[in-house]
């Protein structure tokens, strides 16, 4: 019993350092030294589709990637190939806030008609970690001020 909790935390940990170093290698394409123009805001993002926010299961979203934000241009590229990337300028687009699922802040935005649901956090040990969807909400009031 004591070995299923050992080897139970072991693959916990391993999991998370994957997810750590994938999304790591995904900022750095964007951000860092070797990129000219650096992003006023980039982060690594989770996608919902209308249909995946709205259902319940333990799958809430349907793609990962960079969310990079530059002046009023929203941009974010799934790492599956065969996912939508999000093209927008913030200004046009239609945003809203979304409710809190699964203790999570997310962002609506319709594009063409389809609504995606965008989220970011950090799991802790005990909690989530919502800084950076706090920030990126900000910068979104910022550049908008019907945004709320």
């Amino acid at each position: 019993m004591i070995e299923g909790a050992i080897i139970g935390v072991i693959v916990a940990i391993v999991l998370m350092i994957i997810k750590k170093n994938r999304e790591k290698k995904a900022l750095a394409k964007v951000k860092g030294e070797n990129v000219l123009d650096e992003p006023d805001f980039a982060a690594f993002f989770h996608c919902a589709s209308e249909e995946t926010f709205n259902k319940k299961g333990v799958k809430f979203f349907d793609s990962n990637g960079v969310l990079t934000l530059n002046g009023t241009k929203l941009n974010y590229q799934p790492e599956q190939s065969d996912k939508p990337g999000i093209e927008v300028d913030i200004q046009e687009a239609n945003l809203k806030v979304a409710p809190i699922k699964r203790k999570m802040k997310w962002v609506e935005i319709e594009v063409d008609g389809d609504k995606y649901y965008l989220t970011t956090f950090k799991q802790g040990a005990f909690s989530i970690d919502n800084s950076e969807m706090n920030d990126f909400l900000e910068l979104l009031v910022e550049n908008r001020s019907d945004f709320n």
